[in-house]
């Protein structure tokens, strides 16, 4: 509550949006900076420095821009309590509804420009090429997740346009249809607000929950950007010391400072991470404790307590994130490297949705996630999309296995297991 008071305050906001912007303009700046770095050509030391310097500035971002959780469930939790004592409960996911597009809408639209100059020019015309070229150097990083990155290139972006201009594309219909869609969001927002006469408190909680819906996309972005600098780096140290990519990966900050600098010596350790391992993290002291194997397994259990999940479940409880009902089959998606798994009309069951998703929740009837709340991902690309999303769950990805029929009631945010 008092972190969202702060954010509705006018002089506050503008403060603290202005330090938001200038640590984003920095860390773009350390990218441009991580980009023209040859690693292979620099000393031990010095791309260790580097590491532990980008890492630094890395984690006070990511400090700022834990603020969004805060704001996003304070900002909900008003705004449900409001809604509940005017009887209105069911304008929660409208007010929700960001008024802004997606980074991965916005991706899509300007693939959608080029396929336009391709439709008229060719897709070999000189200038086209050169868009391509642009735009992968700009959205490479758009298939990243929290798991692994994947490095898209020209060919990658050349071949979506193509099969664009084998499909036909109307791109003016496309871009269209999203503005509108947008322009009538704002609209009736604004009219619910001045029917119901919203005091002046609520309407700037409706407010900063759309900015927060758009805030929290942005860190997504420049987080799966900076994750494929921080894969760099780790190939970089594999290649150095002569050991997979596959086992340095799971070094841990500190450790791939030593690894970089060619002083660690623990590799049965790391062989341990890679396999199972949870890290308690102590703030006060800024140690560290290592827990592997069923220790490990054990205590995510204590966690999370979702290890061991009934098999008799035939309904599951979570937050709506778009409204609406869908019945169908389920899909469950752990690896977004299985996407090409999915069905149309299937029912996306996953723990919770990237940008490389896009592509099969475009074929999704519904969605069903563990985790999220109403400015993840899958909420904002469901209410793009139009189609029913359940959030928040706990348990989805357990209770349902793929093949199952689901009856999704996005209205009352219930999943039926038929």
């Amino acid at each position: 509550t008092y972190v969202l008071n702060q954010y509705l305050d006018p002089k506050q906001y503008k403060k603290k949006n202005d330090e938001w912007n200038v640590l984003c303009d920095e860390l773009e700046s350390w990218f441009d900076v991580l980009q023209k770095k040859q690693f292979s050509d620099m000393p031990s030391d010095e791309l260790s420095k580097i590491y532990s310097d980008f890492d630094d500035f890395y984690l006070g971002w990511w400090g700022f821009a834990q603020v969004a959780e805060l704001i996003s469930y304070g900002g909900e939790a008003v705004l449900q309590n409001y809604l509940e004592k005017i009887d209105k409960k069911e304008l929660f996911h409208l007010l929700v509804t960001p008024t802004k597009k997606s980074y991965t809408n916005e991706e899509e639209e300007d693939l959608f420009a080029i396929v336009k100059e391709a439709q008229i020019h060719g897709l070999e015309n000189e200038d086209v090429q050169k868009r391509l070229y642009l735009h992968a150097k700009e959205y490479h990083w758009i298939h990243n997740n929290y798991y692994d990155t994947v490095h898209l290139d020209f060919e990658y972006f050349k071949k979506q346009v193509q099969l664009s201009l084998e499909e036909g594309v109307d791109v003016d219909a496309f871009i269209k249809k999203n503005d509108e869609r947008l322009i009538n969001i704002r609209k009736e927002k604004a009219r619910v607000m001045e029917d119901l006469n919203f005091d002046e408190r609520i309407r700037k909680v409706v407010m900063l929950l759309d900015e927060f819906c758009i805030f929290q996309d942005f860190r997504k972005k420049l987080t799966l950007i900076a994750d494929s600098y921080l894969d760099m780096f780790a190939r970089e140290a594999a290649h150095r010391i002569g050991k997979p990519y596959s086992l340095v990966r799971w070094a841990t900050v500190s450790q791939m400072k030593n690894i970089l600098n060619r002083r660690f010596t623990d590799w049965d350790l790391l062989q341990k991470q890679s396999e199972v391992c949870v890290v308690i993290f102590t703030d006060k002291d800024n140690s560290s404790k290592f827990l592997f194997g069923e220790a490990a397994k054990k205590k995510e259990q204590d966690v999370f307590g979702i290890e061991n999940v009934s098999k008799d479940i035939l309904e599951i409880e979570g937050r709506t994130a778009n409204t609406g009902r869908a019945t169908g089959v389920a899909r469950v998606l752990l690896n977004p490297r299985d996407i090409n798994d999915m069905k149309e009309g299937e029912i996306l069951v996953s723990t919770m949705t990237t940008p490389e998703f896009v592509p099969v929740m475009k074929r999704a009837a519904a969605i069903v996630t563990d985790e999220g709340g109403i400015t993840s991902h899958a909420a904002i690309v469901s209410r793009e999309l139009g189609i029913p999303c359940i959030i928040g769950t706990s348990i989805a990805t357990k209770a349902i296995k793929t093949g199952d029929c689901l009856d999704v009631r996005a209205n009352h945010g219930v999943v039926k297991i038929l």
